[in-house]
């Protein structure tokens, strides 16, 4: 498979502007999907946000966070494999062990790495969890290390809110996922997923 490049700079540049050029849509369609919906609307804000890499035209609006209920039942089963995923891996390295304890943010933030694509393919290529969840581990185990570090990164930048009670989440959480989708965009090519075919 063709080698993939994790260019934090570069991808930061280009995720910026698409957060800041769309603050107010992003930002009341993640507090749509957060506060009111949930997960039903998780793949609305994914799509609107590639929408917005892509500089679709007409450029989505608020209400396009609803379309993310399409791809509910997909995401619901992904988001349930690895929370079992990640408590299973805890759960075991704890009977070994009680320092175990102390693993649980390491190994969710590897799961999460692994799978950091998996959303986005369900949203963007209509894979199903399952074969969403293996493209991704595909995909990111060759360079594994440079994602995880692009992961940490996004997560914080993520939380960055919850130092304002929680409600600041609302306004961090969109750069997340704006970060995500470019990495998404140069890491996920037709050329790679027709390599792993």
């Amino acid at each position: 498979m063709t080698s993939v490049t994790v260019e934090y700079r570069d991808w930061l540049e280009r995720a910026f502007p698409i957060y800041k050029d769309n603050i107010v849509t992003l930002i009341v369609a993640m507090l749509l999907a957060c506060l009111l919906f949930g997960l039903p609307l998780a793949g609305g804000v994914i799509l609107m946000t590639l929408d917005f890499l892509d500089g679709k035209k007409p450029p989505p609006e608020i209400g396009d966070v609803f379309k993310g209920l399409r791809w509910f039942v997909q995401l619901l089963l992904l988001s349930l494999v690895v929370g079992a995923i990640v408590m299973g891996v805890w759960g075991a390295l704890l009977f070994v062990t009680p320092w175990a304890a102390f693993l649980i943010t390491p190994v969710a933030l590897a799961v999460g790495t692994l799978l950091m694509f998996a959303p986005f393919l369900i949203v963007d290529r209509r894979m199903n969890f399952r074969a969403a969840a293996m493209t991704s581990i595909k995909l990111v185990a060759p360079c594994f290390l440079p994602l995880l570090g692009l992961y940490v990164l996004a997560m914080v930048l993520g939380s960055v809110g919850l130092v304002a009670c929680y409600v600041g989440v609302i306004v961090t959480a969109p750069m997340t996922v704006c970060l995500l989708a470019v990495a998404y965009r140069e890491v996920c090519t037709d050329r790679r997923l027709a390599e792993l075919a």
